[in-house]
């Protein structure tokens, strides 16, 4: 067997393997690991996020730029 015909067995061997195990192949585990990755991520920033707005509108309440009426809504008191 020369270099060719290996590589054409690894070939053959491999989008065999593609074709029967596709969850398998390196490549769909790397994206699924990429996937799990990003939905963590974007979970962390969200929840980080609504914690920072809660925050600013508590401190700028705190310090006298911002006023809530009776109803909840938000006034600007200084400018």
């Amino acid at each position: 067997m020369d270099i060719v015909q290996l590589s054409e067995l690894g070939l053959s061997s491999m989008l065999y393997d593609m074709l029967i195990w596709p969850l398998n192949t390196p490549a769909l585990q790397a994206c699924a690991i990429g996937v799990t990755i990003a939905c963590v991520a974007f979970m962390y920033g969200k929840n980080t996020r609504e914690k920072t707005i809660e925050k600013t509108l508590n401190y700028l309440i705190k310090e006298g730029y911002l006023d809530t009426d009776k109803d909840g809504d938000i006034k600007i008191v200084k400018k």
